[in-house]
């Protein structure tokens, strides 16, 4: 954890000592901030730390098949500037500016079903319930999404 914020930090003060924007004598701390970075990741490479990779973790957790819509929730929504105001901005509300085409946002909603379903399965697994009752209510939850899903829109 502590690389993956030295990395990330480093990235940023590279960000805006490269920005020909900023004045020269504002970019003073950071690279004071730069040097301390470079050299905190420097060492933890060299003591055997590597960038992490998300997927490296659903493969351990034997999930690979999560890997992909996970990242491509993940695209979506740290690219979307609103996402990322409302977010990090304090922001109370999205105002969306242009339309999204219905096929992307069908997309996007079968990948999350697909997480979300797939997360209540692992949970029966290890939960305990009364006989037949989270099989019953798993059953009922996927025909429910089937129906948003196939278009009916009905829950």
């Amino acid at each position: 954890m502590r690389y993956e914020n030295a990395r990330g930090e480093r990235r940023v003060c590279e960000g805006i000592l490269g920005d020909p924007g900023i004045p020269e004598e504002a970019k003073a701390p950071i690279r004071d901030r730069f040097e301390i970075c470079r050299a905190e990741c420097d060492r933890m490479r060299a003591a055997g730390c590597k960038p992490k990779k998300i997927s490296d973790d659903f493969g351990t957790a034997k999930l690979w098949h999560l890997a992909g819509p996970y990242s491509m929730l993940c695209a979506f929504s740290h690219n979307d500037l609103n996402v990322i105001a409302l977010r990090h901005q304090g922001e109370m509300s999205m105002v969306y500016k242009q339309e999204v085409a219905p096929e992307l946002v069908r997309s996007i909603v079968t990948s999350g079903l697909m997480v979300l379903m797939d997360a209540t399965d692992q949970f029966g697994r290890i939960a305990r319930f009364p006989e037949g009752v989270f099989e019953s209510v798993y059953a009922e939850m996927g025909e429910k999404w089937l129906r948003v899903v196939d278009g009916d829109g009905t829950l």
